[in-house]
């Protein structure tokens, strides 16, 4: 069926994931239209599900917890919610919401480490490796955002070399088909010739998928995947999605997932064309990727003697 913007492309299937799609302030369609569009009832749009709103407040903390300290398990959450945010609630419960949030903390679990024996094993091939240039090596993570109705993915690539943002998308699910298409996307903008690249991942289902698989074996890219038990091996991913989550114009809660992709296309062209980073000397990751760092870096240094 087409979408709103005439592209054919197939909806998703589940009434959730549908009814983040849902604009209450689109200027032009109403929400009868997107009703019928979606194929979702109207009473669908307008239901609001008896929430506690305790639930909601334990499930924010939860989540800043979880974003400052990703290897944090139930126990530790439990702690800090007592004493940092006078949340006092059983470990049982911390389980539960996290649970629904889909946290899960990185620590060494029994048998994690041995993959199924059908699966193909991806390893880590980024130790000791220099990264001397852009399109070396892209990093790829995904990270949670609250919305009034529920969370959703947001998936972002980043240039090791330049920090650049290459590619990002939001979304209700996680799937391989968006990733794939995501990755064949970045690698045509940006011109990346065959066998030159290598992506980093965490071993999540989409950048494990055979979708996926078959797209970097056609373009030649090398695959790296975090390593079982360590914490730091796609560090930029990290570090980035941390300075999203804390600027200050960020929303406690995005309206709609249109609301999240409108702010997220906006801080992006900033962190790529604005932010000076302090991990490549302060320039922007947009004047390291296209290779005019040293062209600005002269202008400042003649600046600086005149």
């Amino acid at each position: 069926m087409p979408n709103w913007s005439g592209l054919k492309k197939r909806l998703p299937t589940s009434t959730r994931e549908r009814l983040l799609l849902v604009d209450p302030d689109h200027p032009v369609i109403s929400l009868v239209r997107q009703s019928e569009l979606l194929h979702i009832a109207r009473s669908s749009i307008y239901y609001r599900p008896l929430v506690d709103p305790f639930d909601k407040s334990h499930m924010d903390a939860i989540d800043e917890i979880f974003t400052d300290h990703p290897f944090y398990g139930s126990r530790r959450i439990q702690v800090d919610l007592r004493i940092d945010y006078g949340i006092d609630i059983g470990r049982e419960r911390v389980q539960h919401l996290m649970r629904s949030l889909g946290l899960v903390a990185i620590y060494p679990k029994p048998n994690l480490s041995r993959a199924a024996p059908m699966n193909e094993k991806y390893p880590y091939l980024l130790k000791g490796l220099a990264i001397l240039r852009p399109n070396q090596v892209f990093g790829s993570d995904i990270t949670y955002i609250r919305t009034a109705h529920g969370f959703v993915y947001l998936v972002a690539f980043i240039d090791w070399f330049s920090r650049y943002v290459v590619a990002w998308y939001v979304s209700a699910s996680e799937s391989g088909e968006q990733a794939k298409d995501l990755i064949a996307d970045a690698v045509a903008r940006h011109g990346v010739p065959p066998d030159q690249l290598t992506i980093h991942a965490d071993r999540g289902s989409s950048m494990t998928s055979n979708q996926v698989a078959e797209l970097l074996s056609f373009l030649g890219i090398k695959r790296s995947h975090s390593r079982p038990h360590v914490s730091n091996d796609n560090p930029y991913s990290e570090a980035q999605f941390k300075t999203l989550k804390y600027c200050p114009s960020f929303p406690e809660r995005f309206g709609s997932i249109a609301d999240a992709r409108v702010f997220c296309e906006s801080f992006f062209a900033y962190y790529c064309h604005e932010h000076r980073h302090s991990g490549i000397g302060y320039h922007t990751p947009a004047s390291v990727h296209f290779g005019t760092a040293t062209e600005v870096r002269g202008e400042v240094g003649r600046w600086l003697s005149d």
